[in-house]
């Protein structure tokens, strides 16, 4: 809450994810964009502050 009113933070997070492979098949190796969605939050039951990752297809 900011001066009294309710206020509320997503970011996109775009990066560059390099050497990007799977644990069964270790090759090919990939270079690729990628895009994090969060929302930044307050637990209003502990007052923690989170960050929720929203998952994407």
């Amino acid at each position: 809450m900011i001066d009294g009113i309710e206020k509320g933070l997503i970011s996109v997070v775009p990066f560059i994810d390099v050497d990007f492979t799977s644990a069964v098949f270790p090759f090919p190796t990939f270079t690729m964009g990628q895009t994090n969605y969060r929302i930044y939050i307050i637990d209003i039951e502990t007052g923690e502050r989170c960050v929720w990752f929203l998952g994407t297809t």
